[in-house]
């Protein structure tokens, strides 16, 4: 995987975060025009009201004060309606971009997973979400920034009439303040770049010490201690470093400061000195000191917001570049409306993406409808490999995988994928009910409860207080029920029989079962898959007795194809010296 440099991001964001939530920048938009409106009509009220006071026309001072009371009113009305309009739509905003980033992320090739860039790339963009809250300062630094340039040309306008040399200070001070905002927003840039690395580190060993099933590890091992000790290291790490960039921020707004004082001293001065040479009213002492102040404040503001937005920015970069992955793209067409019928690898070659190291050489077999298949070989072998191939995670690098006599590549994904059922090394139970876990958005009629009696989950699930509807895991209820290694896995292939799939797939199905459970899965297999085909892979050589057939994958070579009883009459094969060095392991010494 590339990762290329993002051009014209900002605009890219812009278009992300417009597109998934339209009203949010309108009623930005017209909280902007009226906050601008705002600090300029701030600038003229009093001094309207002091001149009607110095000219005693005391019936338009009052009416006057009167229409700055209701235009205040009306001004609170709608800053505070908007503000209000703003949370909500910013809320809904923020969800559906964040939404729109763990669906693109789905739907990235599975290669990226593996892939330490990407992993790093995801991890930036979840530091920036969760810990940066980046897209609600992005998008509201943005709103400020331009609210406050609309300001600025209104106030400017009435400096530059009154005095321009009064601008040219204010720009003098700008420009320190500018300079100060650079040295500051350098040091924080640096700063969080170089915390990242360690705060991964720091969030795994959190993680971990917080992670109940490793609590029995650390209790028996010395690696509880090795992880507290880790822990407490990379968390004196950032204190390290937030302590040091403490120090330097407080250096940089201390000379900020100073700056702002001397600069509000210069503007009382300037005006003081040109309101008595030219004999102005108060009025227009009071404007054009209101008017200097606002230009000021708002200029910093700016500078806060502009800081803060390319803060933001430097993290939406991420936030972009993971939206540019390329998705998986379809490349059939074809729906795959019938059973599968034959699975056939014809010269299969594969290296993972990044690496030059063979996995599978020239793989070819052929497999048809109700056979049971068993996989085996050494680790490292590319039993797993294989299995993706085959459901498509990965694509050979050359030679063809035919389900039907047509490639699996002209099929479309979804009729495809829909008629296999498949359990990894890596299964997953979710914080859905037990029976959800089996059936998750199936339309069968078949209740979930008959797969899971089937695998010998019958008195697992009569002593449960909710039976099959318990939810499983307690992240959202204090009744959730917990399962064991073994009960966990016969769930997850009670799923995969539920599944209406002419395919069966299990990786390291029973590595969680005791033998007695594994020989009960075993010797009911054909009868569990009925008339579907099976692939499995499995260790414990024994399981492959109750196949038709075992693959033998030998460094990423089939070594042999046949079924358990021809294998074992070949004594030199690597199937039969891994079965009987199995089958001594199991035998009761005397």
């Amino acid at each position: 995987m590339e990762m290329e440099k993002t051009k014209f991001a900002f605009f890219k964001f812009i278009k992300y975060s417009y597109n998934a939530h339209k009203p949010f920048y309108f009623v930005t938009m017209a909280d902007v025009i009226v906050q601008a409106l705002l600090v300029v009509y701030n600038s003229f009220s009093l001094s309207i009201i002091l001149r009607y006071a110095e000219i005693k026309a005391w019936e338009k001072l009052w009416l006057m004060a009167a229409l700055v009371v209701l235009l205040n009113f009306i001004f609170v009305f709608l800053t505070k309606y908007l503000n209000r309009l703003k949370e909500i739509h910013k809320d809904k905003s923020i969800k559906k971009i964040n939404e729109m980033a763990a669906l693109h992320m789905t739907k990235v090739p599975f290669s990226y997973l593996e892939n330490s860039e990407y992993l790093e790339l995801k991890e930036r963009v979840k530091f920036a979400i969760q810990n940066q809250g980046v897209i609600e300062t992005f998008v509201y630094n943005l709103s400020i920034i331009v609210q406050n340039i609309l300001t600025l040309l209104g106030l400017t306008a009435i400096l530059v009439f009154f005095d321009s040399f009064l601008v040219i200070v204010i720009a003098i001070a700008l420009v320190f303040q500018i300079a100060f905002t650079l040295l500051t927003l350098r040091i924080q840039m640096r700063f969080y770049n170089d915390l990242i690395p360690i705060n991964r580190k720091y969030d795994y060993y959190f993680t971990q010490l917080f992670e109940s099933k490793n609590a029995k590890d650390f209790r028996m091992y010395a690696v509880g201690s090795a992880m507290k000790e880790n822990f407490g290291i990379y968390c004196d790490k950032v204190i390290e470093y937030f302590s040091a960039v403490n120090k330097k921020l407080s250096f940089t707004n201390s000379l900020s400061t100073i700056v702002k004082n001397v600069e509000l001293l210069l503007i009382y001065l300037l005006v003081a000195i040109r309101t008595i040479k030219d004999k102005l009213s108060i009025s227009v002492f009071s404007l054009n000191i209101s008017a200097a102040i606002s230009l000021s404040q708002t200029l910093v503001s700016i500078i806060n917001s502009s800081i803060q937005f390319a803060r933001a920015y430097a993290y939406i970069v991420p936030y972009v570049q993971l939206m540019e992955l390329t998705e998986e793209k379809d490349l059939g067409s074809k729906k795959l409306d019938s059973e599968i019928e034959t699975v056939e690898f014809k010269n299969v070659y594969f290296t993972y993406p990044g690496t030059n190291k063979l996995i599978l050489e020239n793989i070819s077999f052929k497999v048809e409808k109700g056979q049971k298949i068993s996989i085996v070989g050494l680790n490292g072998a590319g039993k797993t490999t294989l299995i993706k191939l085959l459901c498509r995670l990965y694509q050979p690098d050359s030679g063809e995988i035919l389900v039907n006599n047509i490639s699996i590549l002209d099929y479309d994904y979804d009729s495809y994928i829909s008629k296999i059922s498949a359990v990894f090394q890596d299964y997953k139970l979710f914080a859905y009910s037990l029976r959800d876990n089996i059936s998750i958005k199936s339309d069968q009629t078949t209740k979930p409860e008959e797969e899971a009696y089937k695998v010998g989950l019958k008195s697992v699930i009569e002593k449960l207080p909710k039976g099959i509807d318990s939810p499983y895991g307690k992240e959202f209820s204090d009744d959730g029920v917990e399962l064991s290694g073994g009960e966990a896995q016969k769930f997850v292939i009670a799923r995969a029989l539920y599944r209406d799939s002419s395919l069966i797939i299990l990786d390291e199905p029973t590595s969680a079962l005791d033998p007695l459970a594994e020989a009960e899965i075993y010797e009911n297999f054909n009868n569990l898959v009925e008339n579907k085909m099976a692939f499995y892979i499995s260790h414990r050589m024994s399981s492959s007795i109750f196949c038709d057939k075992i693959l033998v994958i030998d460094n990423g070579k089939v070594s042999d194809f046949a079924p358990h009883k021809v294998l074992m009459e070949k004594k030199e094969s690597l199937y039969y010296k891994l079965f009987m060095l199995q089958a001594k392991n199991y035998e009761l010494k005397k």
